[in-house]
């Protein structure tokens, strides 16, 4: 298995098993989590994670990240399709994370609400309260582009030994990975 010293000693795994999961090959680095997310969301892995590594060898941390240019992370990730609002939001999520990096021990306040047409900027707060409700609270929270995907993959693959426990994603295949890999802990709970 071929590796590539990341930030810190990190050591990235270029391949993977049958039996891990795209995300979980980089669950050491939280960030990376998180760009994989926003790369696989509304995108087929087949077609996201080649991008998503060709990223990591041209910005491999959120401060390089941070300080992309906008034009050529948009053409690296044309092909996933939405490249301005996945180019800029990986920029504002590298650049606040880079600001306000995630700390395992203290949970954020999520910006976003259970009901999503009160996500607009334009919704006042008395109109988020109404019948809705903050999605849980994570260490990554605060973070853009940390909705419920990216906060059920973080809580599974970055959050404590078996924060996992206590996620239930509606993501398919966050489903399918927790059945595939923790299906033994469900059933001796049960």
């Amino acid at each position: 298995m071929a590796a590539v010293a990341g930030p810190e000693g990190f050591a990235l795994r270029m391949s993977r098993s049958a039996d891990e999961s795209d995300v979980e090959c980089v669950a050491d680095d939280p960030w990376r989590v998180l760009v994989a997310v926003m790369l696989l969301n509304k995108t087929a892995g087949r077609i996201a994670i080649p991008i998503f590594w060709t990223i990591m060898e041209r910005w491999p941390s959120a401060e390089a990240m941070s300080g992309a240019d906008l034009c050529e992370l948009r053409e690296c990730i044309r092909s996933l399709g939405l490249q301005d609002r996945r180019a800029r939001r990986l920029i504002a999520l590298s650049r606040a994370y880079v600001e306000q990096p995630p700390i395992r021990t203290r949970p954020r306040l999520s910006r976003y609400y259970s009901d999503p047409s009160l996500f607009e900027a334009d919704a006042s707060d008395a109109a988020r309260r109404q019948g809705t409700q903050r999605l849980a609270q994570s260490p990554i929270s605060h973070l853009p582009g940390s909705g419920p995907y990216a906060v059920d993959s973080y809580r599974i693959f970055c959050g404590t030994a078996d924060e996992w426990r206590y996620v239930a994603p509606t993501d398919k295949e966050l489903v399918r990975y927790l059945v595939r890999n923790h299906s033994a802990a469900f059933d001796s709970v049960a």
